[in-house]
């Protein structure tokens, strides 16, 4: 327990904090959404989101990552850009990322900025994996949760507004409101932070982590099995991948995944092996081929999302 206190200090500490941030008390004042920054959504061709930065006027392109603790930069990218990494001496600090790396470096940035936002004294984690090509890093749950997040696919714009307390108040891309779906999430802290909303899977309750870095969403074998009666033999499951795989994946053609009402029609969803899988079990992990057919604006301090489809604007 200590080490996951002081884990969230250090994590606190690495919080990029812009000179929009002044903005915070007007916009609580009034409810009035207020942009911080609006940048250009790329997608890979695995379906991967990143955002243009900037430091010292170098630019780099970040992968938003809802589910990774602390912002990073690669190790490639730090020296390209002759930052020296520090060893962190908190006791008990360091993360895993999926591959198992743990990060215990960590960069000084000046003159880092994302569009109009600006920073002189940011701190980036330092992974020595590889990310995809052509991404030099992560922005994570440190810098995300100081804003509302706003993930406008159909338009390739995420954006990020000033928090504010004025609940309800968040969708400003429709005036439908049956459109609309409004999901409380839990923010689990004791482990590395991210958010779980509940959603329905062919109409059978789930627990889903959003994971904008995962280019598909992925649901342990063996709970999809016991859920949706199913099993490795079932009409329309089909196995994937090498056909010498001990351990083996799977697809499934289901037909709906709903958002309070908000529905995806055929889900691509892979059946993972718990000896495969580098998530909760007993949860969904909502990737971004299903989260990019959606319009969804994180309020992480209303602790809500909301949610339309994609093009309901």
């Amino acid at each position: 327990m200590e080490s996951e206190r002081n884990m969230r200090r250090f994590l606190a500490a690495f919080a990029v904090m812009f000179a929009a941030a002044g903005a915070y008390a007007h916009a609580e004042e009034d409810c009035r959404l207020q942009l911080a920054a609006s940048l250009p959504m790329t997608m890979d061709r695995t379906g991967r989101m990143s955002i243009p930065a900037a430091v010292g006027g170098h630019p780099l392109q970040l992968m938003i990552d809802t589910r990774t603790p602390g912002s990073v930069l690669t190790r490639s990218a730090a020296d390209a850009l002759g930052l020296r990494p520090h060893l962190v001496t908190a006791p008990g600090i360091g993360f895993r990322m999926y591959g198992g790396e743990r990060l215990v470096r960590f960069v000084r940035v000046k003159d880092f900025a994302l569009g109009e936002m600006k920073d002189s004294k940011a701190q980036f984690l330092v992974m020595t994996n590889p990310l995809p090509p052509g991404i030099d890093g992560l922005i994570g749950w440190d810098f995300l949760s100081q804003f509302d997040v706003d993930f406008d696919f159909a338009n390739a714009k995420l954006n990020f507004f000033m928090p504010h307390r004025c609940e309800g108040r968040a969708v400003y891309w429709t005036q439908n409101e049956s459109a609309i779906a409004k999901i409380p999430f839990e923010l689990n802290e004791q482990e590395n932070p991210h958010i779980v909303i509940p959603v329905e899977i062919d109409g059978h309750g789930v627990k889903a982590i959003v994971d904008t870095s995962a280019s598909r969403s992925a649901l342990d074998l063996g709970i999809a099995l016991d859920t949706f009666g199913l099993d490795t033999a079932s009409a329309g499951m089909r196995r994937i991948g090498n056909p010498s795989d001990p351990a083996p994946s799977y697809r499934y053609p289901f037909r709906t995944l709903t958002f309070e009402g908000v529905t995806v029609s055929n889900p691509d969803i892979v059946l993972v092996p718990v000896e495969k899988s580098h998530f909760d079990s007993r949860r969904l992990l909502l990737g971004i081929g299903i989260l990019r057919q959606l319009h969804f604006y994180i309020a992480y301090q209303e602790r809500n999302i909301y949610v339309t489809a994609a093009g309901a604007h």
